[in-house]
């Protein structure tokens, strides 16, 4: 019952799932359409913010000082407003511009040690598959054993417009959050978004 409950505001957030059914067979899961943050803000009244996650798979890391690489599993492209929605302090950088550009990536403490050793990650270069370059643009604390949520790489939505910016609701491969407002009836809101996505 600890789980996530450290973030502000966390009785108001909400994960969107998809529950459906096709023959005799049913559904359930979490990966939702990349359109569906902006349709909840836009047409749901009640909801007050949202944000969207991007599985990203593994990657060969390292800095350019370094002649090794070590592939990561934690890492997922995350939209600008992430350390808005949720309650993960940064140690460096800030909130509005961490992730408001391409190629730029937030890191956790643990990452910034292991890839900067004594200095400070800030405005350092990683490299990702031997070829994509990322400036760190943040540090953040070390996300909580009790979160859902444990990222050690951030990278900017911004960096994929094609996948973020599609509009069709037939592709889903987003994790989509909302927050509610203090005031909204959330079986209210759940009505609301099954009917929106019905019509």
């Amino acid at each position: 019952m600890s789980y996530d409950d450290f973030h502000e505001n966390s009785e108001n957030i909400y994960k969107a799932t998809r529950h459906g059914k096709l023959g005799e067979n049913q559904f359930d899961y979490s990966f939702t359409p990349a359109p569906l943050a902006a349709a909840l803000i836009n047409e749901i009244p009640e909801v007050a913010k949202a944000i969207r996650f991007r599985g990203s798979g593994s990657w060969l890391v390292r800095s350019p000082e370094m002649e090794k690489n070590y592939k990561e599993y934690n890492l997922i492209y995350a939209d600008s407003n992430v350390f808005d929605f949720f309650t993960f302090p940064l140690l460096e950088g800030d909130i509005k511009t961490a992730l408001n550009a391409p190629n730029k990536i937030a890191i956790s403490k643990k990452s910034a040690d292991k890839y900067f050793p004594n200095q400070s990650a800030l405005n350092q270069i990683l490299i990702l598959d031997g070829k994509e370059t990322f400036n760190v643009s943040a540090v953040y604390e070390d996300m909580p054993a009790n979160s859902h949520i444990n990222y050690d790489f951030m990278m900017s939505m911004a960096t994929i417009p094609g996948q973020a910016g599609r509009t069709s609701f037939v592709s889903n491969n987003f994790y989509t959050y909302f927050s509610l407002r203090a005031d909204a009836d959330p079986n209210e809101v759940e009505r609301k978004i099954n009917d929106m996505v019905k019509g």
